[in-house]
């Protein structure tokens, strides 16, 4: 964009520049990510819509970021694209306040930091109304992409993440064994942040390494991850501690080391 606004708030610049983007490559294919910066600390949202939002400032960068994402949406319509283009909206961690029905926020491995919605339009492909509850993961969308694309992620070796394509068309399921989280580090006011976790199906194992307890969850019975079930189960959760830990060393991942 030629025209630059001096201070103008970045998601509101953001979204006006992958706007231009999409027109200007409307004719051949293209590939946008967009990372409008909303909703981080600090809270801080623009001054028109904080006025307008009662000086609320995180509903102010929620009206940002609503405004910045309509405008790549209505690029998408006036090019002509949307209706063979691969949308992907979704938030790359937990809440700043932890989310109604969830245990905890961003930063904790407990599911109100790992859980985040994610909507998903492919018009054509995916029917109006389609919902799924399979775990899905960021890592997914490179392989979906390239496939979708009509290329091939054959040749790549260390390729993690799985194509959602099935999931599009109603499977209810993908062939992958587990999903895995590492976090070696804390966070203040985050009490399960440190640590690593496995989910296979309803069954989650959190692992403390050794500075914060261990516990396994039924999430099917338990989403707000209350009650500790390790001692009832102590084969399943050994038999999940063991696949993050190999894992782990296959990646020679880093981690936490006690205080001296």
């Amino acid at each position: 964009i030629k025209d630059r606004k001096t201070g103008q708030y970045l998601t509101q610049r953001l979204g006006e520049e992958a706007a231009s983007f999409i027109q200007t490559h409307k004719d051949k294919p293209f590939h946008l990510t967009f990372w409008p910066y909303s909703v981080p600390t600090p809270i801080k949202g623009p001054k028109d819509l904080v006025k307008k939002n009662d000086g609320n400032n995180y509903r102010a960068m929620l009206e940002s970021l609503d405004n910045a994402v309509g405008k790549v949406i209505d690029s998408l319509e006036k090019s002509g694209t949307l209706k063979n283009t691969l949308l992907v909206f979704y938030s790359d961690n937990g809440g700043h306040i932890p989310t109604k029905g969830l245990a905890d926020k961003k930063a904790s491995l407990l599911e109100g930091g790992l859980r985040v919605p994610m909507v998903i339009s492919w018009p054509g492909v995916i029917k109006n109304g389609t919902t799924s509850d399979v775990p899905v993961n960021s890592m997914d969308f490179f392989p979906t992409f390239v496939h979708a694309a009509g290329g091939s992620t054959a040749g790549i070796s260390q390729l993690e993440g799985l194509d959602l394509q099935p999931l599009f068309q109603g499977a209810d399921k993908l062939h992958r064994d587990a999903l895995y989280w590492h976090f070696p580090h804390n966070r203040m006011e985050v009490s399960h942040s440190m640590g690593g976790s496995t989910l296979e199906g309803d069954w989650k194992l959190y692992q403390g390494y050794g500075l914060i307890e261990d516990k396994l969850f039924n999430l099917k019975e338990d989403s707000m991850e209350t009650t500790n079930v390790l001692k009832k189960n102590p084969l399943l959760a050994n038999r999940l501690r063991k696949k993050l830990d190999t894992l782990l060393k296959k990646v020679s991942a880093k981690m936490p080391k006690k205080a001296q």
